[in-house]
């Protein structure tokens, strides 16, 4: 009885790793980066002064080349959630990666040109920042869990 039991805990969680890993994916954007998986997601628009605890802990804050390799890869996957306030028109989410003053540096997906670039937003402009969302676990971080599991199991049927 005690094996029963047990196989039916080993596979419910399984299923549940498994089951959990695609509805994370179906909801995911992520996108990889110098050779990282990162899961990118676009803030509520929000002034930079409010939210800027969380967009200064970035990967990308101070390294404008990241910022821009970031809006390259993402592109337009998240539509054009922002207007430029230079005249460009629609562009991508906005990852900020320096702050002078009251202006925001940033790069960003420009729908005209279709390409990332630099640019500046006044820190007290309401606009959607990207930022990484969590980190994204390596396949062998989930298959490592499953194995473990079967291990358990496998030790708990020889003691039990």
């Amino acid at each position: 009885m005690k094996f029963k039991n047990l196989a039916v805990v080993t596979g419910l969680a399984v299923s549940g790793v498994i089951v959990s890993s695609v509805i994370a994916s179906a909801n995911a954007a992520i996108f990889n980066v110098d050779g990282t998986e990162y899961d990118v997601t676009i803030l509520p628009a929000d002034t930079f002064d409010a939210q800027s605890a969380t967009l200064e802990s970035q990967p990308w804050w101070t390294k404008p080349s990241l910022a821009i390799d970031f809006a390259n890869q993402v592109a337009d996957s998240f539509g054009y959630p922002n207007i430029s306030t230079s005249g460009a028109g629609p562009i991508g989410p906005r990852f900020a990666y320096d702050l002078s003053g009251t202006t925001v540096s940033e790069a960003l997906f420009v729908l005209n040109t279709q390409t990332a670039t630099s640019g500046t937003v006044g820190f007290s402009v309401s606009t959607g920042y990207a930022v990484v969302a969590t980190a994204v676990p390596e396949p062998s971080t989930i298959l490592g869990a499953v194995v473990g599991l079967g291990l358990i199991g496998g030790l708990k049927r020889k003691l039990g």
